[in-house]
């Protein structure tokens, strides 16, 4: 009889175990970011390499109608080799993270959907976790193909977190990466010769100097978005053309006309422009001519600031003429301000409240209107504001806007990079 007594007693405490544990799983899937994202994410990633090796007797490379990571003519995915179309040399390093990837360049590539382009202009071989953030976020919410364009001709994947992503993502046929050379992109153009030239070499603002020509002759040659890679991307951007922002609003103001005013003037952190708009070759036009290299902003937004003035029929536009009314396709030829809202709810100028602690539904509804949030990595690198991103159970209910959107819109990226 006791020991009827004792099994029963065991019984209902395994069922109590059981209902505790179905019932912390089921609210885990109903309250944000308590989903523990890596343990799935890694499993995925395993599973994607055994189904690779069983299906390729060990080799990652797959047929056209796999969506392969390699390339070949038609399908335009990041990497290949001229002689045996493998991802590397020996096909198998990719599934052991070991070796170089080479990637294709860009100019020999043909676009025939909308594209965002983000650009690494550095030597860097690795992919870091906030580029990744950008690139994932781009692919889950932007509805376009995402493109990543680096200076380097190879990726490195003995860094395990370029290597998992690359694995992770490269398969989607949402993403590509390519290598481009940047005086070979500038041949034919106004800015040839500028990127050997001696006043970009010498500039102490080189790096940045050259993503600034870059994204130009990117957007002139190819058309589509250009995105900075410290945005997270959080609604579609299908269906935009010609579409420039401000990041200069701070508090919302209005003009005599009763319009919001939208900035001082337009940021070249994101924007879109068909190939060969009149405000892209403008840029394109003035800005070998006038470099400064001493001037961070001077061939940037400033830049392009000029050039919306006179494809709007104007020397220079003032705050009360930045309305989304005043600069707009009728009136500036084709080309539309946007919302502050939509890509820079924060203005560089206060973006240290993007660090600010809110509720997930705080946050959720100041970014109602908005489809992209800029983070301003370069400009606030030397500030006090802390911009680091701890896993969620750092912070409690109330977190930074970066975790919160991090862990949303770039989950891989987010938990599986050491550094965020």
């Amino acid at each position: 009889m006791r020991i009827q007594f004792v099994y029963v007693q065991s019984s209902i405490f395994f069922l109590i175990i059981v209902f505790l544990l179905m019932y912390e799983t089921e609210y885990k899937q109903v309250m944000p970011f308590k989903v523990p994202i890596r343990a799935p994410l890694i499993q995925e990633y395993s599973k994607f390499r055994s189904s690779v090796s069983a299906a390729t007797n060990q080799s990652i490379v797959r047929d056209a109608t796999n969506q392969s990571i390699v390339s070949d003519a038609t399908n335009q995915h990041i990497v290949s080799d001229a002689t045996n179309q493998h991802i590397v040399s020996n096909a198998a390093n990719l599934s052991l993270c070991e070796g170089k990837v080479k990637l294709e360049s860009l100019l020999d590539q043909a676009f025939n959907q909308p594209v965002i382009f983000f650009i690494e202009t550095s030597e860097k071989e690795t992919i870091s976790g906030r580029q990744a953030c950008a690139l994932e976020s781009a692919v889950r919410n932007s509805h376009l193909h995402v493109v990543m364009v680096r200076v380097a001709t190879h990726l490195d994947l003995t860094d395990v977190f370029t290597c998992n992503f690359l694995t992770r993502f490269v398969t989607m046929e949402g993403l590509s990466i390519y290598s481009v050379d940047l005086e070979e992109l500038a041949l034919g153009t106004q800015m040839e010769g500028f990127f050997t030239s001696p006043a970009a070499l010498g500039s102490p603002h080189r790096i940045p100097h050259m993503s600034d020509a870059a994204r130009i002759l990117i957007i002139s040659r190819f058309g589509g978005f250009y995105a900075d890679t410290d945005f997270v991307i959080i609604n579609s951007l299908a269906g935009r053309t010609n579409q420039v922002g401000s990041d200069y609003v701070i508090e919302e103001e209005f003009n005599a006309q009763h319009q919001l005013m939208e900035g001082n003037e337009i940021s070249n952190a994101i924007f879109q422009f068909e190939a060969h708009n009149p405000l892209i070759e403008c840029a394109l036009d003035r800005f070998y001519a006038g470099y400064r290299p001493d001037l961070w902003a001077f061939n940037g937004p400033k830049l392009l600031q000029k050039c919306l003035a006179k494809v709007c029929g104007h020397e220079t536009l003032s705050p009360a003429e930045m309305t989304k009314e005043n600069i707009c396709p009728g009136r500036c030829q084709g080309v539309q301000l946007t919302h502050y809202k939509d890509f820079f709810p924060f203005s560089w100028r206060n973006n240290k409240h993007l660090y600010d602690r809110r509720t997930l539904s705080e946050w959720e509804a100041f970014f109602i209107n908005t489809s992209a949030v800029h983070f301003y990595h370069t400009s606030t690198r030397n500030t006090e504001t802390d911009k680091r991103a701890f896993r969620p159970e750092h912070y409690g209910e109330r977190m930074p806007s970066l975790v919160v959107l991090a862990d949303k819109h770039c989950p891989f990226a987010f938990w599986n990079s050491e550094q965020f």
